[in-house]
């Protein structure tokens, strides 16, 4: 039976596409990919990790959940996923829970058998299950490195980078939870989509638990069982340059964190979404959804100014989406804006700076787009040495 010891490579692994959240346990149970940030439950603590530190459970009432962090990530619905964690035990116990969606004839569970082989088990809508189960005893208090992956209709466990076992059943449908939260190290089949975790308690090391929506491929999962300790690759920031009087940055609110006290306010539904650093602001232009922020002399430069952000436009839905804007007053004379449309032609980034404009094509595209970009378009914009930043 392979273990990590074996593991070769020493660097980490980058990030791999639509993951939806990623407890890191890194001396606390915050989501470092979106929102669903954790509660710990009942003495639920850490311990030296695989990567970092560990989620530590005692098997007799620890636990963790997301309750007080509703998200619809883990309503899977028709879509695959991907469940993966390392964990380390010695302890048997019944059917313990890495991590589970809340009871419901939903189900979607990467457990361990009573015997301690991985199990990959999932139910949908209409009380059609899968049971996966693994061909080894983990309990050997080693690290070990478990996924469970739905692919249509199949069902696949991997342990230590390596499949298992796989079932497939064709009538298997929609996994579609309304719990918006979920467990780790435990579960309550007591009470439908509620209640701290009580059942199939873990005891033992859960460290680097992440969430997919999508099946990982083979190469990926061994791929992250290869790097070992190095884990996957955290994202690494970049120093605030000078002048920066107004940071939006999205993560679950719309406080300004450039220190500048700019804070915003949500209008017309205006959400937040996976982005491309933590979590981003989410429009709907159909809405008129936005987020105003009060006049402040802090954001009326009187030398140069840096409009920047990263966007990533699903549709235009007029000819001047804004992404950035500042007017000069309540009918509308704009002082500065960054946009996706220069209000004649679609599909353009649009800078207007006093009476300077510029425009760049920009695609609808499914990635993300430049802060970079917004950032060099916008100096070109203005045509001198910025005094002041302005960002998202």
């Amino acid at each position: 039976m392979a273990s990590v010891a074996q593991a070769s490579a020493q660097t980490c692994t980058p990030v791999r596409p639509d993951l939806v959240a990623w407890w890191t346990a890194d001396g606390n149970a915050l989501d470092s990919r979106s929102r669903n940030n954790g509660t710990l439950r009942n003495g639920a603590t850490f311990a030296p990790g695989l990567v970092g530190q560990a989620f530590s459970f005692d098997g007799v009432d620890d636990s963790i959940d997301t309750m007080a962090a509703p998200s619809a990530d883990f309503n899977f619905g028709a879509s695959d996923f991907t469940i993966e964690a390392w964990v380390r035990f010695s302890a048997t116990g019944t059917s313990p829970i890495i991590f589970a969606t809340p009871q419901n004839l939903n189900l979607a569970q990467l457990r361990l058998t009573t015997n301690s082989h991985a199990e990959f088990f999932i139910r949908d809508s209409n009380g059609i299950s899968i049971d996966v189960i693994g061909t080894t005893a983990l309990n050997d208090g080693a690290w070990h490195h478990l996924a469970g992956v739905r692919q249509g209709t199949t069902g696949r466990i991997f342990v230590d980078g390596t499949q298992q076992n796989s079932l497939t059943n064709a009538a298997l449908g929609m996994i579609s939870s309304p719990c918006n939260f979920a467990y780790i190290g435990g579960n309550n089949s007591s009470v439908v989509c509620g209640g701290i975790a009580s059942e199939n308690l873990f005891a033992g090391l859960i460290d680097e638990v992440s969430v997919y929506r999508r099946a990982l491929s083979p190469p990926e999962i061994l791929a992250i069982f290869n790097t070992g300790g190095a884990g996957k690759c955290k994202p690494t920031a970049t120093i605030a340059p000078a002048g920066l009087v107004g940071w939006w940055a999205g993560d679950g609110d719309a406080r300004d964190i450039s220190g500048s006290g700019n804070n915003g306010a949500l209008q017309g539904g205006a959400g937040f979404a996976v982005g491309q650093a933590s979590q981003a602001f989410s429009f709907n232009a159909g809405a008129n959804s936005g987020v105003v922020v009060p006049s402040n002399s802090l954001l009326n430069p009187s030398g140069g100014v840096t409009l920047e952000a990263w966007v990533k436009p699903s549709t235009f839905p007029n000819l001047g989406p804004a992404i950035i804007r500042r007017d000069t007053n309540g009918v509308g004379t704009t002082q500065y804006s960054l946009n996706a449309g220069d209000g004649i032609t679609t599909g353009v980034v649009h800078c207007n700076i006093g009476d300077v404009e510029r425009a760049w094509p920009i695609a609808s595209r499914s990635d993300w787009t430049g802060r970079d970009e917004g950032r060099a378009r916008s100096r070109l914009c203005q045509g001198s040495q910025p005094a002041s930043r302005i960002g998202l």
